[in-house]
């Protein structure tokens, strides 16, 4: 957990495959909180072959849960047509946030350690 001065963030950015992308989402959307949520969801690497089945079945799971704001990080989720915009790089998501800051919000940051997400905490 870190307190920026904009917002509270949980940061899971180290490891990310179906099963600990979608427990930290259920978690998350468990905690209590007066802030509305958001989530920076970065893509899962080295999937393989299931790689976009498994990202497709993700979004489909995040468009069910009730998040105030969604930001996808990774090419992978342009593939499936999401409702979320979507960031190639996490270089793209940090201009969209200095162009448009998110402001008191509960963020979770969640992907893999190779998506860089944790380059977007200064701007959060």
């Amino acid at each position: 957990f870190e307190r920026t001065q904009k917002n509270d963030l949980i940061i899971d950015a180290y490891n990310a495959n179906p099963t600990s992308m979608r427990a930290a989402l259920d978690f998350f959307v468990k905690i209590p909180s007066a802030l509305p949520k958001a989530v920076i969801v970065g893509e899962m690497k080295e999937l393989g072959d299931i790689s976009k089945e498994e990202h497709a079945d993700l979004l489909k799971f995040i468009s069910e849960q009730p998040f105030a704001k969604t930001y996808l990080v990774g090419e992978i989720f342009n593939e499936s047509d999401p409702p979320f915009p979507v960031f190639n790089t996490v270089e793209e998501l940090i201009a969209e946030l200095e162009e448009h800051p998110l402001e008191g919000h509960y963020v979770l940051l969640k992907g893999s350690h190779a998506v860089q997400l944790e380059k977007a905490i200064p701007h959060l």
